[in-house]
């Protein structure tokens, strides 16, 4: 038996969930949905558990990584243990920054000195995001058009408790927008385009379960797909072996694609994008047991 983990808020709100489960009645794998934090729930009793849209996980970070290290230590969790726990801090662009793949630059606001640096140099600010670490769905996160808005953002996200991180506005994501490659066990599925989120008249979005995307089936071109395959290179070569599922996002940069994120946790994978991937996301998944 498999269990496909979500959240109670995101139960009615996951588009993946009823392909992906259709998939498996198809392959006639036995399977359930359950959610994380389901206190009745005996995870011992599934032979893989696979985390699909734990989208409040953000917002009870402590408690969620040691739902990981519960899970885990009685079944066959995916993606691992490490890889989520590595990936839900976004701290991990360092690691892939200095693996030579090329992100956004990012400056963590994680000690005093880094944001009296920020805080001298900030009259020069101008497009720059601000973030916590630790986050999904868009939450906390916005655009600012000048330091003054952006350090009072800063200073909420520490008074918070978060640590703050800080990136240049990448503003060919407006006319380009973004591109995810959907990887599964270590292959290509597909690729999807997604729509600006916060350039243009939405700049803002801190208190929503996720922001409303605007998606739409891409083909990736040969250097997005280079990036994703340095990319998936590196998770083998960290981690022992290709996680079961794996979501590069990528922008326009100054000088190429870039890496925005690396979601490697709960993504969607927006399977209506990609013919044919929800059952071989429910191949991938079968195999397991």
């Amino acid at each position: 038996m498999i269990a496909f983990v979500t959240s109670d808020k995101a139960l009615e709100l996951d588009d993946d969930m009823a392909p992906l489960c259709g998939a498996m009645l198809r392959l006639g794998a036995a399977h359930q949905v359950v959610c994380w934090d389901d206190p009745d729930v005996d995870w011992s009793a599934y032979s893989a558990v696979i985390v699909r849209s734990t989208w409040d996980y953000h917002a009870r970070i402590d408690e969620f990584r040691a739902w990981i290290d519960q899970v885990c230590a009685v079944s066959n969790l995916h993606n691992a243990a490490e890889v989520l726990q590595w990936n839900i801090d976004k701290h991990y662009l360092n690691d892939l920054s200095s693996a030579g793949i090329p992100i956004v630059p990012t400056t963590f606001v994680d000690t005093d000195a880094v944001l009296a640096q920020l805080l001298k140099a900030g009259a020069s600010w101008s497009n720059v995001v601000v973030k916590p670490t630790v986050s999904a769905g868009s939450n906390d996160t916005a655009l600012h058009a000048g330091h003054e808005d952006a350090v009072f953002h800063i200073r909420e996200l520490l008074a918070k408790g978060k640590i703050p991180m800080v990136q240049p506005y990448q503003s060919a994501i407006d006319e380009h927008g973004e591109v995810g490659l959907v990887y599964m066990a270590g292959e290509f599925s597909h690729a999807f385009f997604k729509g600006p989120l916060l350039g243009g008249a939405v700049k803002d979005r801190r208190n929503a379960l996720f922001l409303e995307e605007t998606i739409r089936p891409h083909t990736a071109s040969d250097e997005q797909r280079v990036l994703g395959d340095q990319v998936l290179s590196y998770m083998v070569g960290r981690f022992g072996s290709p996680p079961l599922y794996l979501r590069v996002d990528t922008v326009p940069g100054l000088n190429g694609t870039v890496l925005l994120e690396l979601e490697a946790t709960e993504p969607s994978l927006f399977f209506s994008t990609g013919e044919g991937s929800a059952d071989r996301f429910a191949a991938k998944c079968a195999a397991l047991v």
